[in-house]
């Protein structure tokens, strides 16, 4: 059985044989023999070849063109447009927005597909499977299932009877999902973009990671859009990305389009959300987000999370301000790491702490589900999750951030981290004055900090004059209707 770099050399040999006999030398030729695997093959095994970065961007040129050339030839043709949208985790669902703009466009026949995620307990892997599946399914997704239940088995995209125009992905931790549901299997026929599902405003201890995971990530450097959630991300993809910023597009965080919404919540929605302390108005009660990180562990790429030393702290502080109700939003991962870093010793004992707060009369736990409910109707946050501090921006409310030493930012996080209040992870002291002066006493001295600096990075909506699902939206109907 031939190893992953006797694959890629393999995959590589046919593409060039492909490119000798003629196939990729006009955009009309159907490529759709090739897989995306064979343009992997090309960007990962460029470095040794004499030109190699050059000569990816012209095969990648024919490529996307070609791709394009076809759906436009359906689209002229009055066919409906096949769009894919792959999130194995409702927790980091980006594109609500974008969907809906697309489900409502009679053009478009708009999907979502959940992968079986791999990189977990089988029992793990197969609880998100079913919680996210629920939670699309619930919120009135037309979804595609990836996972048969009763026989234990992944459902591959050759399977599914969908072969899409376009595909969508949310993460680049695709190699996450079982490589039969990966992208790498599509025909090139089908165009891939990207729409991140987080704000990345934080580094590693090497200043390195924003290049690595990011611009130089192998999807970003093949795929035929990734949109941006901040404008200086444009800049440094053409930096460090093999495409030189080409495949780029600065669309602003769809996810944070919600924000951008008029919200009203009834006194029911907001029960239906928080569990609200017995003989208490609403409006009696504040609200607070807890949300670990899941980086516990010495030896990972980021180290944030300051959970081993206050996960005990949480349910003294919601059993001692039982008049204030806690939301507490754990990364999904952090199941997996607790129990591989041995703060747990088994998962059985990390499912019941969670119970032990789930059961408590004014706390409850949100895993795998939309969370920006919480966010909207919450008075606070205390976290040391990295997505969130770019995303409680939005919520425009004060927040804690707990520290450890290890912790990096980039410059822009270094900035707005000095927009929320902060505490050492394990600082019990100053956690609680934070909630007795800023929360309970509504003394926030930061407001006015953090919306200049909203204004300065955050509010796409005023530099593009548009949500960021309209960007999104209006490229691709550019792109394949309008071009």
């Amino acid at each position: 059985m031939e190893n992953f770099n006797e694959k890629m050399e393999r995959l590589l040999e046919e593409l060039i044989e492909g490119v000798e006999n003629g196939v990729f030398s006009t955009y009309e030729n159907d490529l759709s023999q090739y897989r995306w695997e064979h343009l992997m093959a090309l960007y990962l095994l460029s470095p040794i070849l004499e030109g190699g970065s050059e000569y990816h961007r012209k095969i990648y040129d024919v490529v996307i063109n070609s791709a394009l050339f076809h759906i436009r030839r359906k689209a002229q043709k009055g066919e409906i447009i096949k769009v894919l949208f792959l999130c194995y985790s409702a927790a980091q669902w980006p594109a609500g927005e974008v969907y809906k703009r697309l489900k409502e466009d009679s053009r478009y026949d708009v999907k979502v597909m959940v992968p079986f995620l791999e990189d977990r307990d089988n029992e793990g892997s197969i609880d998100i499977y079913k919680q996210t599946s629920e939670w699309f399914k619930d919120n009135g997704y037309d979804v595609i299932e990836g996972y048969d239940l009763e026989n234990n088995k992944v459902i591959s995209l050759e399977e599914i009877n969908y072969v899409p125009d376009v595909l969508y992905m949310v993460t680049t931790w695709y190699e996450a999902m079982p490589k039969e549901q990966q992208f790498l299997m599509l025909s090139l026929n089908t165009i891939v973009g990207f729409i991140d599902y987080g704000i990345k405003i934080i580094d590693n201890e090497n200043h390195t990671y924003m290049e690595q995971y990011l611009y130089t990530k192998n999807l970003t450097n093949v795929c035929w859009r990734v949109y941006c959630n901040l404008v200086y991300e444009v800049e440094k993809f053409k930096e460090y990305n093999i495409l030189k910023g080409i495949n780029t597009v600065f669309s602003g965080y769809p996810k944070m389009d919600y924000f951008y919404k008029k919200l009203n919540f009834s006194e029911e929605e907001i029960k239906k959300i928080w569990k609200i302390p017995q003989n208490k108005k609403i409006n009696e009660v504040k609200k607070i987000i807890i949300a670990p990180h899941f980086s516990v562990g010495d030896d990972v790429v980021l180290k944030f999370s300051t959970f081993k030393s206050n996960m005990w702290y949480w349910i003294y502080l919601m059993k001692k301000y039982a008049n204030i109700s806690f939301v507490f939003k754990p990364h999904p991962n952090l199941r997996t790491a607790a129990v591989n870093e041995k703060i747990f010793n088994t998962y059985e004992e990390y499912d019941d702490y969670i119970k032990k707060i789930d059961s408590l009369p004014n706390a409850k736990v949100v895993t795998e589900s939309s969370y920006l409910e919480y966010f909207a109707t919450s008075d606070s946050l205390i976290f040391d999750s990295c997505s969130f501090l770019a995303e409680y921006m939005y919520v425009k409310k004060p927040a804690l951030f707990l520290r450890r030493k290890e912790q990096n930012f980039l410059q822009l996080g270094q900035k707005v981290l000095e927009t929320y209040y902060e505490a050492n992870g394990e600082d019990y002291y100053a956690i609680e004055n934070f909630i007795k002066d800023v929360v309970l006493g509504e003394k926030d001295t930061l407001k006015e900090k953090r919306q200049k600096i909203f204004n300065e990075y955050f509010d796409y909506k005023k530099i593009n004059k548009k949500l960021a699902s309209e960007t999104i939206c209006d490229d691709l109907n550019f792109t394949i209707f309008e071009r």
